[in-house]
């Protein structure tokens, strides 16, 4: 199971149930929180994970791709963990917990200010480029080789590695 803790904003474009915070009892790998965020004048969603900060931008999503959130995320995050090098088996294991999602209140507040952190730095790298000149893929991983000091290992992609180094 993986609980998605959504901010208000996120939560009406969803339009599925939200749960309280504590509603689900699962190790903090599997939790994550969502906000929806509009980059150059299009919807877009971050995705970030609360033990290690690894985070994915989903960049100009459509209705469509909003009603079936679910998929969306999955398939990008399976992505994204191919294109980080994750080992397979890890890629397993967070698709396995992905196939049930439960959509919660958020509940970390250094979470929800990494994710503003990230909105940021994303907005002024690349200020002076269009939307259709930004590779999703290059600013995926490069947000995910960012120094977040607030984590035990400074990088999101180094404490995702390591958090399943320390706990097989």
């Amino acid at each position: 199971m993986m609980q998605i803790a959504v901010t208000q904003k996120m939560a009406k474009e969803l339009r599925k149930e939200i749960q309280p915070a504590d509603a689900v009892d699962i190790p903090d790998i599997y939790r994550w929180h969502m906000n929806v965020f509009t980059f150059r004048r299009r919807k877009s969603v971050l995705l970030l994970n609360d033990a290690t900060g690894l985070n994915m931008i989903l960049l100009g999503l459509k209705r469509e791709q909003f009603d079936n959130i679910d998929q969306v995320i999955m398939g990008s995050l399976r992505e994204l963990l191919r294109v980080l090098e994750i080992d397979q088996d890890i890629i397993e294991d967070m698709m396995q917990a992905g196939k049930e999602i439960v959509y919660t209140k958020t509940h970390n507040r250094t979470a929800i200010g990494r994710m503003v952190e990230l909105k940021k730095v994303c907005d002024i790298f690349y200020e002076d480029e269009t939307f259709e000149q930004i590779d999703a893929v290059q600013l995926n991983i490069r947000n995910n080789e960012q120094i977040f000091l607030n984590l035990k290992h400074s990088y999101p992609l180094e404490a995702f590695k390591k958090y399943f180094e320390e706990n097989k």
